[in-house]
Formats: C-alpha cells, sequence, structure tokens
C-alpha cells in the first residue's frame, strides 16, 4: 500500500470516529411501570355463625375488591394478602390462593342485584365501608367454614 493509500485509509478511521462522537439524539425515558395496587380484601369480623349456600370459583378482582366468578367476596376473618407476585391469599381453614386459584366457600349472598337487596352507596357492612364499585356487583359472605 503507497504512502497516499495509508493516509487516506486513517483519514477514513478518523472521519468515522469523529462521526461517532456527534451529538446523541434525545431520548424519551419512559418511568418504570408501578406495580398494580392491591384491591380491596373486605374480611368479616371473627363469627361463628355462617349461612349455607356454596359460593367462590376463580379467584379475580371484581370492580376493586377482591371476590371470584363475578362477584365480590367478604372474606372470613383473618384473611390477608401473603403475596404480589402473583398477588395471594391466605384464607383461615382453607390454605393460600392466587389470582386465577378456585375456590369454594360456604356463606350466602349479601347483595343480589337480579331479585335481591341493593343497599343504597355508601354502604357500610360490620364496619367496613363497601367502596361503590364493589357494591355494583353481587356480594357474597364467607363463612368461618
Amino acid at each position: 500500500m503507497t504512502a497516499v493509500g495509508r493516509l487516506a485509509g486513517a483519514l477514513l478511521l478518523v472521519a468515522s470516529v469523529a462521526a461517532g462522537c456527534g451529538r446523541v439524539p434525545d431520548v424519551t425515558t419512559l418511568p418504570a411501570p408501578s406495580p398494580s395496587p392491591r384491591p380491596v380484601l373486605l374480611v368479616d369480623e371473627p363469627t361463628t355463625a355462617s349461612m349455607n349456600a356454596l359460593g367462590g370459583g376463580r379467584i379475580e378482582v371484581v370492580g376493586g375488591c377482591l371476590g371470584a366468578d363475578g362477584g365480590v367476596i367478604v372474606w372470613p376473618h383473618g384473611t390477608r394478602f401473603v403475596g404480589d407476585d402473583p398477588l395471594t391469599v391466605e384464607v383461615p381453614g382453607h390454605g393460600r390462593f392466587a389470582l386465577g386459584d378456585r375456590i369454594s366457600l360456604g356463606g350466602g349472598w349479601i347483595v343480589e342485584h337480579v331479585g335481591g337487596t341493593v343497599p343504597d352507596a355508601p354502604w357500610t357492612f360490620r364496619g367496613q365501608r363497601v367502596p361503590d364499585s364493589c357494591l355494583a356487583h353481587d356480594v357474597f359472605l364467607a363463612g368461618p367454614y
């Protein structure tokens, strides 16, 4: 290679490096997605009484409350969240359940929109304010057993 060829190659290399050192284009940084807020967990007071209907189904968020198969559930006393990924609850006497799991609970419907009584909002049940978005659905009171 001649001196002119080497010089041309060197200039090409310098020009390539210099072009790479130009202004970096603006980049829009999106904030990390915030974790979904937990749904409202309605939990009953301590009791030994219960209705005898069978309720439950596939656990899901219903109107912002934790429920199953389209109905909101007032869970047995002592029910609590125990995990977030996936969202998991521990139900005394029944075990741990995540969203999408199936559960069977004894109890009875306390709000029924078809052929039943729907309380006026705002509604408080045993000292807990039931969010209006949850009250828009049927509500099942799960018993302790």
